[in-house]
C-alpha cells in the first residue's frame, strides 16, 4: 500500500542531466479544458450499451445520495414513490461503448432480469464512453467477495473502489438536468461527483443490506451474499486528467472510529458545508479518516449480457 506521503500528489518534479523535466509516476495527469469527469462514490449498479451507461443507485437505508461539484454536492431526495431519474447531457460527445471485463470489474451477466426502472432510489443516464478509469482498487488476494453459488458475479483480482467516466465536450456545457451545470468560468476539467454511500463505517451487516438492495433490482432476486472477508486498504493511482487525490481519497466510509484510522490532511474545499455534514465533526479538525487497516466498502457492480 502506498503511504499518504506517496499518494499526496505533492511529489517533487525532477530534471534529467539534459534538462528534460520528468513527471512523477504518482502525479495526476494534466489536461486542457473541455473535459468532464463523472466520479462515482459508493454503491452503484452499472449497465451499458453502445449509446448509454445507466448508473443505478440501489435504495439502501442510511445511504446518502448527492450529485454535484466536489464539496458542494446537492442532496437527492425522493418526491414520490418511484425512483428519481436524471440524464447527463454532454454536447459534442460521440458515444463509445465501455470495455468491461470479468478480469477487471465485478460483473453480473443477467441483464435480462434487471429491473432498474422500478426498484432503485435513482437512475442516472450518461453517454457511453470507452474512457473508463479505475483510480482506486483493493487487492482481493485469495479471499472471496461473495458466498454461495459461484459464478453469479465475477471476482476480479483487484476490486475497483472508485470509477471515473471521462468525456470531452464542445458547443455547450455539460449538465445534469437542474441539478448541476459545468461552470462556464471554470478552467481545466469539470468534475461531477455522484454519491450513493453511508456516512458511517460500513460493517458487514450494512454491506449485506446494500447487497440485498442490489439483489432486489432483479426478478427473480439474485441472492448474492457477501463473505465476511475484509480487504486491504485501496491503492490509488490517478491516471485520468483533471481529478485530484483528495477527490478520490474522500471515501464513502470516511467517518471511522479514531482507533482504526490513519489521518490524511483535508484540502480547503473539503471544509465545505457538505463535507462537514457528511463526515461529521471530525471534518472540522483539519484531519479526515481516510484509511483503516482493513476496509469494507460498497462495491460497484456491472450488469451486462
Amino acid at each position: 500500500m502506498k503511504t499518504l506521503a506517496t499518494i499526496s500528489g505533492a511529489a517533487a518534479v525532477t530534471t534529467t542531466a539534459r534538462g528534460r523535466t520528468l513527471k512523477p509516476a504518482d502525479e495526476p495527469a494534466r489536461c486542457s479544458g473541455n473535459v468532464l469527469n463523472v466520479i462515482l462514490h459508493g454503491m452503484f449498479a452499472i449497465t451499458a450499451d453502445d449509446q448509454n451507461i445507466t448508473l443505478v443507485m440501489p435504495r439502501v437505508a442510511g445511504h446518502y445520495y448527492a450529485a454535484g461539484g466536489f464539496g458542494v454536492e446537492r442532496p437527492l431526495r425522493l418526491n414520490g414513490a418511484g425512483p428519481l431519474s436524471y440524464t447527463l447531457s454532454v454536447p459534442g460527445w460521440k458515444p463509445s461503448r465501455p470495455a468491461v471485463s470479468d478480469r477487471t470489474d465485478i460483473v453480473v451477466h443477467d441483464k435480462g432480469s434487471f429491473r432498474f426502472d422500478t426498484e432503485p432510489f435513482c437512475n442516472i443516464t450518461v453517454p457511453a464512453t470507452s474512457k473508463v478509469f479505475r483510480p482506486s482498487v483493493a487487492n482481493r488476494g485469495k479471499r472471496h467477495i461473495f458466498a454461495g453459488t459461484p459464478g453469479v458475479a465475477s471476482e476480479p483480482d483487484t476490486i475497483p473502489m472508485v470509477y471515473v467516466f471521462q468525456y470531452t465536450y464542445a458547443g455547450g456545457l455539460p449538465s445534469l438536468g437542474n441539478l448541476w451545470t459545468a461552470d462556464p468560468d471554470g478552467g481545466g476539467a469539470h468534475n461531477l461527483h455522484l454519491w450513493a454511500a453511508p456516512p458511517f463505517f460500513a460493517d458487514h451487516a450494512h454491506t449485506q443490506e446494500g447487497l440485498e438492495a442490489f439483489n432486489n433490482l432483479f426478478d427473480p432476486n439474485l441472492g448474492l451474499k457477501f463473505t465476511d472477508e475484509q480487504f486491504e486498504p485501496p491503492v490509488t493511482n490517478i491516471q485520468c486528467c483533471g481529478v485530484t487525490y483528495p477527490e478520490i481519497l474522500s471515501m464513502p466510509e470516511a467517518r471511522l472510529q479514531a482507533t482504526q484510522r490513519q489521518s490524511a490532511a483535508l484540502s480547503p474545499v473539503s471544509m465545505s458545508a457538505f463535507r462537514s455534514n457528511f463526515l461529521g465533526s471530525v471534518a472540522r479538525t483539519q484531519a479526515a479518516p481516510m484509511f483503516v487497516s482493513h476496509v469494507r466498502t460498497c462495491f460497484n457492480i456491472w450488469v451486462m449480457e
